[in-house]
């Protein structure tokens, strides 16, 4: 039998010389392949899947300097915004007037989920955030792995029978 190994989005980051490895789950990697076959580009690593930055859309911002800096938040915001423009039965405003769905909420949903699924320290890793009391919270990338693939479930939403025999 195979060991599944989950789908991990790999980035190095230059100002912090840290290299993050993201997991994120097979519906989302399904999703991320169909764009990817559709803009035609070449999927050159299976296990990893990089977030390009030449010819993918992500949108150049010109600075005062004039330097050219890829701006991936933005480009995400701005994303989630046009397709909440494009299908209204998501596009609810909350009691504040405010999108009920926005970048951020998505964040506390995955948090939410992952505290739920497993543990509060497991999330924070995941979203890797810097906390004293992550400090202390080791795992390594193996075990990180395995409890990401025991959480994921949790994660995925088309898969809600799983979620609903939870509750």
């Amino acid at each position: 039998m195979q060991k599944k190994i989950p789908n991990q989005c790999k980035r190095r980051l230059y100002k912090t010389r840290e290299t993050r490895i993201t997991h994120i789950s097979s519906e989302a990697v399904s999703a991320l392949r169909d764009y990817l076959s559709r803009k035609k580009i070449e999927i050159k690593n299976e296990r990893y899947l990089f977030l390009f930055q030449h010819g993918d859309g992500l949108e150049i911002l010109k600075k005062k300097t004039s330097q050219k800096c890829s701006s991936t938040c933005h480009n995400l915001e701005k994303q989630l915004s046009t397709v909440l423009k494009n299908i209204p039965e998501i596009s609810e405003k909350n009691e504040n007037g405010r999108n009920s769905i926005y970048f951020h909420a998505l964040r506390a949903w995955f948090k939410t989920q992952v505290t739920d699924a497993h543990q509060s320290d497991f999330a924070e890793a995941l979203m890797d955030h810097k906390s004293l009391k992550l400090v202390y919270y080791c795992q390594n990338d193996k075990d990180r792995a395995q409890t990401y693939l025991d959480v994921e479930y949790a994660l995925t939403i088309a898969e809600t029978e799983k979620i609903d025999n939870n509750y």
